[in-house]
């Protein structure tokens, strides 16, 4: 009796093989690229209306941050671009021929209307300075098992205080992320969705984003021709290739 008594106190401990700290540094190794190209059809679904965007893209590693660069194709918003570069954005509006610096209130805006804010595009944020994780348990994503981690800020300055994050065990990929704003209240879901294998890393290729603040609205973006191989020029992001 008391062999199975120790027994069942040890499965706890075994249970996960693997901590929460591990399954975040795992999936941003998967995710983050040096360089990274494709294209995008991005669908604003909001009040039974349909908004479709497409555009190219560019990002590229460079040390500790990063620096992306967009450029929409669509006849509505041709030659609208955009610049990432560390923690500023840059816009370039094409009919006023003008720059534009994205900054203060204007961050909590949507992004050409849609659920994905100017700060979600921003973050750039060294997770484990400014979060704590924990393992919370296992879940069930359309019959995929996935571990359950929480995230909670432990700084005051963050866009978002707690985060849920669902990992696919397998492919050590986010299946989705609710965000948390401190009160509790949930603000937005990001799903990713077509899971694709590049060179036995893994890659969503439909990203879904609700924001919970509005009744009726949901952004889905859509990405193709991805190359992760591809050298980039670093002329790419630049201010003066805004205008280009």
């Amino acid at each position: 009796m008391l062999k199975w008594i120790f027994m069942i106190l040890l499965i706890p401990a075994f249970t996960f093989s693997i901590t929460a700290e591990e399954i975040v540094r795992s999936v941003d190794r998967n995710m983050v690229f040096d360089n990274e190209t494709g294209k995008a059809v991005m669908i604003i679904d909001r009040e039974g209306k349909k908004m479709t965007k497409t555009f190219v893209m560019y990002a590229k590693k460079k040390g500790g941050g990063n620096e992306s660069f967009s450029e929409f194709t669509n006849p509505e918003d041709r030659g609208t671009k955009y610049l990432k570069i560390d923690n500023e954005l840059w816009i370039y509006l094409p009919d006023a021929d003008d720059i534009l610096k994205i900054s203060g209130h204007m961050l909590r805006q949507g992004m050409m209307g849609s659920d994905i804010s100017y700060e979600d595009m921003m973050r750039n944020e060294d997770m484990f300075s400014r979060y704590t994780a924990v393992m919370t348990g296992e879940t069930n994503i359309d019959g995929i098992i996935c571990y359950d981690v929480t995230i909670t800020a432990k700084v005051e300055d963050v866009t978002y205080y707690k985060e849920r994050l669902l990992v696919d065990e397998q492919r050590m990929v986010e299946l989705e992320r609710d965000l948390y704003a401190k009160s509790g209240r949930l603000l937005k879901v990001f799903s990713q969705k077509g899971i694709k294998d590049y060179n036995g890393r893994y890659y969503p290729t439909v990203i879904t984003v609700k924001d919970m603040k509005r009744e009726d609205s949901l952004t889905t973006i859509e990405l193709k021709d991805l190359d992760f191989d591809t050298p980039l020029s670093q002329e790419i992001f630049t201010r003066q290739n805004l205008k280009k």
